[in-house]
């Protein structure tokens, strides 16, 4: 059961083009199986993940992807149960995977948040509302909305902002960050900023990762795994699918093959 399982995984999950649906297929898959096979089938995809199939470690992606998403919704109650029974059949790398492990590092609520920019209060200086005219027609106006910070046009995307993106995607909060992600202006190293910033939030870490535009970028990925204040079951997962290193250079100049996105 458990050998057919991993291979119908392995098979099917690499075969569809998005990520949404890598995430559907595996979700469908996993919780297709009770509990002890369904941690033993992680524990396989695992170890060939560490061993560099492209297979595995795009599962492992998937993987990780979905554990994201099911905490942004706190939907966790299926992994908890893959828990408990790869912590009864010894599997802790499994067990730390579908577990609730903090991250190595965080900073107290009532510490210095304010100093680090980390507090949603003042971050952004209160200032009157603007409105800019845009380029696209006098239909389209962009608003700033000086309680939060977010910049909106009419199709409900962000659009053009008098801030440097980087300074927008270093914003703590995790509704405001999302909308910048989907902007179409936004630039890789900016994300890639936002991604391996220090200190960080869980929040902000795990809304990058349910960002499928640029959690199937290899160095967004990389940046979240190295990233100390990430959760400790979300970097365990996206280990699994880092591109392996070479000597003399770092692990995020080298991109996975990009089968495995």
């Amino acid at each position: 059961m458990e050998a057919s399982a991993l291979i119908s995984i392995l098979r099917s999950v690499p075969s569809v083009p998005t990520l949404a649906m890598r995430r559907a297929v595996l979700t469908q898959k996993l919780f297709m199986l009770v509990p002890p096979d369904a941690a033993a089938v992680l524990h396989a995809l695992a170890t060939r993940a560490v061993g560099g199939d492209w297979r595995a470690r795009a599962v492992a992606v998937a993987l990780a992807s979905v554990l994201a998403h099911r905490r942004q919704r706190t939907d966790v109650a299926g992994f908890h149960l893959i828990r408990d029974a790869a912590s009864t059949a010894g599997l802790e790398l499994i067990a730390c995977l579908c577990g609730d492990d903090p991250a190595p590092k965080s900073l107290a609520r009532r510490g210095r948040l304010p100093e680090v920019g980390l507090n949603t209060e003042v971050f952004f200086p209160s200032v009157p509302q603007v409105r800019y005219p845009s380029d696209e027609g006098p239909h389209k106006l962009h608003v700033v909305y000086p309680s939060s910070g977010l910049f909106s046009v009419g199709n409900g995307f962000l659009g053009y902002s008098p801030m440097p993106t980087k300074v927008l995607c270093a914003h703590p909060d995790p509704r405001f960050l999302a909308r910048v992600l989907r902007t179409r202006w936004l630039r890789l190293q900016d994300v890639l900023a936002a991604a391996s910033r220090r200190p960080s939030t869980p929040a902000v870490t795990i809304t990058i990762a349910t960002d499928d535009r640029w959690f199937v970028n290899t160095r967004v990925r990389c940046a979240l795994a190295e990233n100390p204040f990430t959760p400790s079951w979300l970097s365990t997962a996206l280990r699994l699918a880092l591109p392996l290193a070479r000597p003399g250079n770092r692990v995020g100049d080298h991109p996975v093959d990009e089968r495995a996105p």
